[in-house]
Formats: structure tokens, sequence, C-alpha cells
């Protein structure tokens, strides 16, 4: 076999993939190469093994494993994946550049329904089923990696590998209606139509509707009403959310702080807890997440008071705090669950004009822990959703550096604009296995608006492991 490698086209955590050319079978090919030193080398041919048994248009195909000489290291043999090579942008690429409309939704929705439902019936679930591993053009929808192992899973595993494919599946198809015109009430009537009917068919007809020029509401018979525990999550309420907002911004801005970031959590599950309650869920969870970024429970001090709401605490500090600097803290959480949190950035309790990226790394990952400790502690399940919109702000005129880790940034990485934000929706049940991805939708973007920096996926799980061991 002859292959003659063109250019690096991705690299991931355990694997970079290259351009071939297959010379004796004449077609190009994506070449994933896997080095002797990588740790995980055996788990990504097993997963290639896998795509190997299955035969779908939508699967990417694995043509065959192959020894090769390493494109980066002349005269080191290698093992290769040769693959199907498809000519497409990632679906979290296509989101990101606003290529989602109505027809797009459909038809990926559709092909996605397709590809988790043939898995599923061959007993071989996806479990690594999220925006990155989809590729889309515009003639073919393509899933490139699975995280099924062959011969591994339990029944038990099995079971939760195919809620956690349901549940990607609902994320990706909501994501894409979040784009769309009139997204709340599209996203509320396919959340809807699920309910009453969570089949493939069912899940192919809600999308269906919930993509139509006109959204038809969702017909329950009076035979079988359907009592949801369920409740649609609006992050930018214009009430809760956007009072302590308002009320937040105005304390932190007495201070003159300009640099801070915004958490706001959600379930869509329905809770209803007292200020007592929620109280001492804060403060397990607290405990539990033990990263120490968010340093949320000043319950000695005072500050926190409960309301008709549910409870609140401010933090307030001039010159006074980190090595005499001002610190500013506000949180509030309401008796359905909804979490605020506002808080100066820690960069400037020590040089100016400054944004930390494995700081801001951990602070984002510290973030998802406390939410998932969070809601577990106050009943919510691992079928819920959970919504996070987090944002930086007062990011302009920034450099970014890093606080701790040794890595260079060779350009001047500044940025202009003021503020950036990013919303996204998982499974409390999934969280765990999305949990770098969960974190890298969040602050990859925010790196960009820095002269376009960017990290390898070693980065990432080195800021997240201080914070999240592996």
């Amino acid at each position: 076999m002859a292959i003659v490698f063109k250019r690096k086209i991705g690299t991931g955590v355990y694997a970079d993939v290259w351009l071939a050319d297959d010379t004796e079978l004449k077609r190009l090919v994506a070449a994933k190469i896997i080095r002797p030193s990588d740790a995980f080398g055996k788990q990504t041919l097993a997963h290639a093994q896998v795509l190997t048994q299955l035969d779908h248009p939508s699967i990417v195909k694995v043509f065959s494993i192959a020894t090769v000489e390493d494109p980066e290291s002349p005269g080191v043999q290698v093992e290769a994946i040769l693959m199907e090579f498809v000519d497409a942008s990632t679906l979290a690429e296509r989101t990101a550049a606003g290529q989602i409309g109505l027809p797009e939704t459909r038809r990926i929705g559709a092909t996605l329904i397709d590809v988790v439902g043939y898995m599923e019936a061959r007993g071989m679930p996806n479990g690594d089923l999220h925006e990155s591993n989809v590729l889309v053009n515009d003639e073919k929808v393509v899933v490139i990696d699975v995280a099924y192992l062959s011969g591994t899973l339990s029944s038990v595993s099995r079971d939760a590998r195919v809620l956690r494919d349901r549940r990607s599946l609902q994320h990706l198809i909501e994501g894409m209606l979040e784009r769309c015109d009139d997204s709340a009430s599209r996203v509320a009537a396919f959340r809807d139509a699920i309910r009453v009917d969570a089949s493939y068919a069912g899940v192919r007809a809600a999308l269906d509707n919930a993509s139509r020029d006109t959204v038809a509401p969702t017909v329950r018979t009076a035979i079988a009403p359907v009592v949801s525990s369920t409740r649609t999550v609006m992050l930018d309420d214009g009430s809760w959310f956007q009072t302590n907002s308002t009320n937040a911004e105005s304390g932190i801005g007495k201070l003159g702080l300009s640099g801070l970031v915004e958490f706001r959590f959600a379930v869509d599950q329905k809770l209803d807890k007292t200020p007592n309650e929620l109280r001492e869920a804060v403060r397990r969870a607290d405990r539990s997440s033990a990263t120490g970024a968010f340093d949320i429970l000043r319950l000695d001090r005072g500050r926190l008071r409960p309301t008709e709401q549910g409870i609140v605490s401010e933090i307030s500090v001039e010159n006074g705090g980190v090595r005499g600097h001002s610190a500013y803290d506000y949180w509030a959480l309401r008796v359905n669950g909804d979490f605020f949190l506002l808080q100066g950035l820690i960069e400037d309790h020590s040089v100016d004009n400054t944004l930390w990226f494995d700081a801001s790394i951990a602070r984002v990952a510290s973030g998802l822990l406390f939410a998932k400790a969070l809601y577990s502690d106050l009943g919510a399940s691992a079928e819920s959703t959970l919504s996070a919109r987090i944002a930086h702000r007062g990011l302009a005129g920034r450099t970014l550096r890093s606080a701790q880790m040794s890595v260079d940034l060779f350009d001047d990485h500044q940025t202009g604009e003021y503020q950036s934000q990013r919303e996204i929706r998982v499974s409390l049940g999934a969280l765990d296995g999305d949990f770098t991805e969960s974190v890298k939708r969040i602050v990859v973007p925010m790196f960009e608006l820095f002269n376009f920096a960017s990290f390898t996926d070693n980065v990432y799980i080195e800021a997240i492991r201080r914070v999240r061991p592996f």
C-alpha cells in the first residue's frame, strides 16, 4: 500500500488526521495517525474496528488499518486508520458561521435520527455524539467517530449509552432550532412533541413540525393526558435573571471594576425548594465539587439572605481584597433552581489588562462542576437538561496570557471585543462524558477573539485536571 501524505487536516486529543493519497487505489483518504506514545492508541484502534462493522451512508467508512511512515518523523513506522475523506466542515463550525436554517436543521436532524437509530438497533450505541463529530457539506451529513467498544459494555452500560445518545440527539436538534427564527416556540414545540412520542419516528415527526415555516401546536389526547415534569428554560428571562444581573452590574460598577464573569444555570426539571433547602444544597455542592474556584459560600460573613424568590448573597470589598485590590461577588439561587453568579475577574488582582487562558478554562470547568453537584443535590434527574450561559465581559484591551502553564504565545494576542458569551445545553447524566467538550464550547470562541488564539486539547485537559482529576 502506497500512502502519500498531503497535509494535516485535524488535531485531536488522541491522534492527528492527515489528508493522504492512496496511490494504489487512486483515492483520497483521511489518515488518522496513531503513535506508539499515545496512551489511548489501543482505544482509538478499537473505535475504528467498530466503524468497520457499520454500513451506513452517513457513518464514515473505515477502509483499513495500515502501518505507514510517520509524516512528521521520517523513518518511524506508525499505525494509521485509513478512512473515507469527507470535504466538509463540522456541525460546530457550520453553526458558529450562521449556516444553519430551517432546511438545514431538517436535513441534518433527520440524518442524525437515522444514524442513532441504526446504531441502537445493532446494539452498538455511539456514546460520543456531538457537534464536532458530525461533518456537514451541501450533499451529505457524516458521523465520524464513536466511543462504543465492542464487547466491553454491560447491558446497564449499553442502556446508559442509548439514553445518552438520545439526549445528545435532542440537544443537537434543539441547538440547530435555536439558530432559526422564532426559536423559543420551535424548541418548545419539539420538546412537547417528543414527550408525547419519544420513538425515533416520533422524534422525526417532532423535527418536521418544529422546522416548518409555521409550527403546529402539539396535539395531546384527553384519554392519555401528559403531565409534564419539565419546564421551558429561558436564561434571558426578563424578570429574575435580568433583575439580578442589573443589581450585580451596579454593585461591581461602584468599585470601578471592568472585568467580570457571569454564570447562569438552570435545569428543565420542575423544582420547588425553600430558602433553607437552597442554602444547604449550595453548601453541599460547594464542598462536593471541591474546586475552590467559585468560593461562593461566604455564609459565616452574614451576607447571605433569604428572599421570597430564593436566596441572595452580595460581597463588595473596596481596596481590601486580594493584595489590597477591590473584589466583588454576587450570586442568587431561585426556588425553582435557577442560579446566577457575577464576580470580578481574579486576573485583576495581580496583573492589569490580562486574561489568563488556563484560569479561564479552570473557571468554566469549576462552574460546570458546581452546577452538576448543585442540581444533583436539589433532586434533578440525570435525564434533565442543564442550560448554562457563561459570559466574560470587560475583555477589550486585554492580552491573553498564562497563569501557571508553560505555553508559549508567540503572537500578540489582544482583543478589542468587549465580551464573549456562549450558551450550552447538556443532560446532567451526559456532562461527565462530555465535560472537556462542554468547557471548550464556552472558551474556544472567546480565545479566538484574541487574534485567533488556539490551544491543543492537551492544554484543556491539563487546565481542567487542576479542578477535576480525570
